[in-house]
């Protein structure tokens, strides 16, 4: 039993202390009532939930019959809250303990009214300030409130009584704390047993006060604050093939939502895709913060998931679900089932695909585009791919790979004859037409209703965006076949060699190319530092110079993709058939034979040749004659992409595995559109189970012991700094 603090000087008659000295019994049934209150508040908590859930399946059948729009989010039926039932349960004992302990000290006399007045105080404050800024400080945001602190200054406005009760339960018990102390400052040199004890809670107040500060500190990491939390909270992925990183597509497409969006996550904690949504669900915020995220696994939350299904009339119970604002005010919403985010198998250890961010993304384009689906029309009947062909037996062959892609991005596609005699226009629903190989001349009908479409002459009409694939396509004659679009793109200021562009190796034809780096579109952009890309059998093409005299032409072209490597010669027409024997023949005596030398260096690219070219054009009127209006800083709308070859976007070429030739193509027709996914897409990303080689009590220690040994470390030190300041 510990003995009693010595007796010490009396104090004055005057003040709160003097005062509960004098009606000691008063004060201890005053204790014993608060405990009471406290106790009320587990006791009404168990009973609210566990009431709840008994009720649900009685009103199950009248939340059936509610419509949509009339179903509200329910309170939770599951036990939640579980640190406000541990502070409200440990206050009703620190009340009671201390009311009883007063009471009795009263009767034994073993401490004199002013000693156990301020013992009595100094043990409540304490000890209540403590569990308050464990359990509502600390515990209760970080258990239920967590994505509220980390949703940043827009979803504390929103929450903010939670940041304040959690901003007043830490400071103000910490503030509580320290305000018991100083009661007792005053008989510190006088009593030694009351020295030992102030000493000791001084330490504990102090571990607390850094505990606080680290807790801030690291949450404010998770939100993207100016100077602070904007470097802190980026997020970072050392893997080696970045496995936690969003594609440049995604990223585009993310910063350009300014409307308020909401995803829940329906997962269970232990589901195997729940951490790769989670880890996603950062990156997306990181990207763009503005984006709310509510995980509502269905095993805990059940009343909330429940809900959830019936307003939004949901198929599956696990998913992800994707609710979009739309400027009308109006929510729109799309559903991920759960199977659509990956393939897992959670029995067993070996590696699953996650593609999270695919469906993602697929699910906002979907959003933000209001539930349309643009157009692609794609010419047929003049000999070019066939877009019903899924055949990879030759490098041009069809495009039906690229169809069934396209459709699964949200694209419809359909086939434009340009052939048929009664064609006069481009059909009005066409958001792009693309051109790809034709092999034939097209007729002048067909230019015709090429050039209304790419420039109408009505006003209101909207203006058309255009792919053309050349590719080399030769006659009997070995030279290369004139389609009329050669003619029709020079319009636009480009120009479509009768040329081959052939490399000096052991395969002539293939061509290596790199975004031009120095374009000013953000379609060369998107790409530049990546990959090379290899085309196959190209045409050059090139921007011509503009003449003194020349009408004004208010079109910019840029090169898209340059031949990079240094020996390429132009091999012009007639074409020979084996461009390995016609390089060996060019090569052979070149060293002694002058003449031959100087043919060769002749047929030298003197600059890199452009593979492909885009071509802008100001998305408002120009004045007439103006040569200067776009350099005014008009923006440049998207009119037009023209390759020199189309064998990498036929089914081979689409087919081959991280070639990133279906990303080029997409990015193509968004970059057209003016939609702001451009660049890489996201991958079906591999991970792998991993599970720990150690036994259940090695797991247990693992858990345990760093945060036993922290704390074990902070008492030893307050422990040290006591024993040294008693003596």
């Amino acid at each position: 039993m510990a003995s009693p603090i010595p007796e010490t000087s009396a104090d004055s008659s005057r003040g709160p202390l003097p005062a509960l000295a004098r009606n000691r019994k008063q004060t201890s049934y005053a204790l014993l009532v608060i405990a009471v209150l406290f106790a009320l508040i587990p006791l009404w908590m168990v009973y609210h939930y566990k009431y709840a859930a008994a009720k649900e399946a009685e009103t199950a059948g009248a939340e059936e019959k509610k419509t949509a729009d009339q179903a509200k989010p329910a309170p939770e039926k599951q036990l939640r809250y579980l640190p406000v039932m541990i502070w409200g349960g440990a206050l009703a004992l620190i009340f009671m303990g201390a009311g009883v302990w007063y009471l009795l000290s009263e009767e034994t006399g073993a401490w004199n009214a002013a000693d156990a007045t301020r013992l009595m105080v100094l043990t409540i404050g304490g000890l209540s300030g403590l569990v308050t800024v464990l359990m509502i400080g600390l515990a209760l945001p970080y258990f239920e409130w967590w994505n509220v602190f980390i949703g940043g200054v827009e979803s504390w406005r929103k929450e903010w009584w939670r940041v304040g009760i959690t901003m007043l339960a830490l400071f103000g018990g910490l503030a509580l704390m320290f305000v018991s102390l100083q009661l007792a400052r005053t008989d510190e040199r006088s009593s030694p047993g009351l020295r030992r004890l102030l000493y000791g809670y001084n330490s504990v107040l102090t571990g607390l006060l850094v505990l606080a500060i680290l807790i801030v500190l690291n949450v404010l990491t998770y939100v993207p604050l100016p100077a602070w939390g904007s470097f802190f909270s980026k997020p970072g992925d050392w893997t080696a093939s970045s496995l936690y990183t969003l594609s440049p597509a995604s990223k585009n497409l993310l910063a350009s939502i300014d409307q308020p969006l909401k995803i829940y996550v329906l997962l269970t904690k232990g589901d195997p895709f729940y951490s790769e949504v989670e880890n996603l669900m950062g990156n997306c915020r990181a990207v763009n913060p503005r984006m709310e995220v509510e995980y509502v696994p269905p095993d805990l939350r059940r009343a909330t998931a429940q809900e959830l299904g019936r307003k939004y009339a949901l198929t599956e119970s696990m998913g992800v679900l994707v609710v979009y604002t739309t400027k009308e005010g109006r929510d729109e919403h799309e559903f991920i089932p759960r199977d659509d985010l990956g393939t897992a198998d959670r029995m067993s250890p070996d590696k699953f695909s996650f593609k999270g961010e695919d469906e993602l993304m697929k699910k906002l384009r979907l959003l933000t585009e209001g539930k349309s689906r643009a157009t692609v029309y794609f010419a047929q009947g003049d000999g070019e791919l066939d877009l019903n062909d899924s055949s990879t037996a030759g490098p041009d062959r069809g495009l039906g790979i690229l169809r069934d892609r396209l459709e699964r991005a949200n694209y419809q596609i359909k086939e434009l004859a340009l052939q048929n005699p009664t064609l006069d226009r481009i059909p009005e629903d066409a958001a792009i037409v693309v051109i790809a190989r034709p092999a034939r001349p097209l007729s002048s009908k067909a230019l015709n209703a090429l050039r209304s479409y790419m420039n109408p002459t009505s006003k209101d009409a909207k203006k058309g965006k255009l792919v053309i694939l050349f590719d080399v396509v030769t006659g009997r004659d070995q030279n290369l076949v004139q389609t009329g679009l050669e003619n029709f793109v020079q319009e636009f200021n480009v120009r479509v060699n009768n040329d081959r562009i052939l490399a000096i190796r052991s395969d002539p034809l293939q061509t290596i190319a790199l975004a031009n780096p120095n374009a000013r579109n953000s379609l060369a952009q998107a790409f530049a530092g990546e990959s090379p890309y290899v085309f196959t059998d190209v045409r050059s093409l090139d921007i011509p110079s503009s003449q003194p005299n020349a009408p004004f032409n208010p079109c910019t072209a840029e090169a898209l993709f340059l031949a990079v490597e240094q020996n390429i010669l132009i091999e012009l027409p007639p074409l020979h058939n084996d461009p390995v024997s016609y390089l060996e023949g060019l090569l052979k005596g070149m060293e002694v034979d002058k003449e031959k030398r100087k043919e060769l260096e002749a047929m030298l690219a003197k600059k890199p040749p452009a593979v492909a070219i885009t071509v802008t054009q100001p998305s408002e009127p120009e004045p007439s004659g103006d040569p200067h209006a776009r350099l005014r800083g008009m923006k440049q709308e998207p009119r037009l992409v023209i390759f020199g070859d189309a064998s990498w976007a036929a089914n081979q070429g689409i087919s081959r595995q991280n070639s990133g030739r279906f990303e080029l193509f997409v990015s193509i027709l968004n970059w057209l559109r003016e939609s702001p996914e451009i660049g890489k897409m996201a991958d079906e990303k591999e991970r792998k189970f991993y599970s720990l080689g150690a036994t259940p009590e090695g797991i247990v220690r693992l858990e345990w012991l760093p945060g036993f040994l922290i704390c074990l470390t902070i008492i030893g030190l307050g422990g040290g700094i006591w024993i040294v300041r008693r003596r």
